[in-house]
């Protein structure tokens, strides 16, 4: 539990220094099978982008995809929301990759 509270005030500090993060989750709606049954099943999606971390550790830009995943993965594989914002992977991946290629 500790350690919960722990990432959860360090994610909270990362947002709040460096209000950016990269949409991993992207990939996965992307991907053959996930995207046609989203098609199948008309997920329909705010357009706010209010960025959340999904228990995948993928950062979708909206909580309101995270019924349509539901939808389309198997019971076992549902996903629920860990926090509001993005997840920390996707922070430290999109600072990296600024270091990496400069920023623009």
């Amino acid at each position: 539990m500790l350690k919960r509270i722990i990432l959860f005030f360090y994610v909270i500090l990362l947002q709040t220094a460096l209000l950016k993060g990269m949409m991993s989750g992207m990939e996965r709606l992307q991907e053959p099978q996930m995207s046609a049954c989203l098609k199948k099943i008309f997920c329909l999606t705010s357009r706010e982008m209010m960025p959340v971390c999904l228990s995948d550790g993928r950062t979708y830009a909206t909580r309101s995809i995270v019924e349509c995943l539901n939808r389309c993965l198997p019971p076992e594989q549902n996903v629920h929301i860990e926090y509001f914002g993005y997840c920390v992977h996707d922070i430290l991946m999109t600072y990296a990759m600024e270091a990496i290629l400069g920023s623009s």
